[in-house]
This record gives structure tokens, sequence and C-alpha cells, in this order.
């Protein structure tokens, strides 16, 4: 199972952002402007639980043994964005988080909820 996200094209700034109490629904841009950001050439899974390296940016948790569950990071948003800063002035903001994540036999298949801001 890939894990492993990262942008097709360098038109975009990637990262991630952790936020409480909310939903993808409802983030703002005022709730973007907040937030604290990280920018990231990729974001992978957790799976320290099978002897795997942690990368620096992560999204999903791999459980291992026994179970074998694959969870998304709570509260965890990644973002791509078009411009020069993660503002209501960026040209175009991507907003998403895993909702739910199914895993059997190496296969992932992921419900994500996205929200879309254009100028």
């Amino acid at each position: 199972m890939v894990s492993t996200l990262k942008p097709s094209t360098t038109d975009y700034k990637f990262g991630y952002f952790d936020l409480e109490g909310t939903t993808v629904d409802n983030i703002t841009l005022s709730n973007l402007a907040s937030a604290k950001f990280e920018i990231t050439p990729s974001i992978g899974i957790d799976a320290t639980s099978m002897g795997l390296p942690l990368p620096s940016a992560i999204w999903v948790f791999y459980a291992g043994s026994p179970t074998h569950a694959v969870t998304p990071i709570a509260n965890r948003y990644i973002v791509l964005y078009k411009g020069t800063e993660l503002s209501d002035k960026a040209d175009e903001i991507i907003v998403f988080n895993a909702d739910n994540i199914t895993a059997a036999q190496g296969v992932g298949t992921y419900t994500l909820k996205v929200k879309h801001f254009t100028r």
C-alpha cells in the first residue's frame, strides 16, 4: 500500500497543518492564515511498527500486527496552494484530509474530504 503524497508539479506548494475542533467543510481562509503551516516535499505513512524509518511528515498511521489497521492522523489537513504564500492572496488553495482508510491485502482505499478556494 502506497501512502506517500507529493505534488506532481512545482506550480504548487505542499504541506500540512493541524487544527482541532473543525472539519474540512468548515475550514475558512482565516483558519488557514492562523494555522502553523509546515511546508514539506512529501507526506507519508508512519510504519515504524514494521521497522521502517519515520518520514519527516506523516498523514496516516499503520498499526502493524495483529490488526494491520491504517488510520488517518487526527486533525491533520493537507494543503496544496498556488501563490507566494498561504493566504487569501493565493491563486488557489486545496485543503483535504483522510476521512476514512480501508486497507485489505496491501491495497488502500482512501475517502478524502476536500475544500477548494480560488481567487
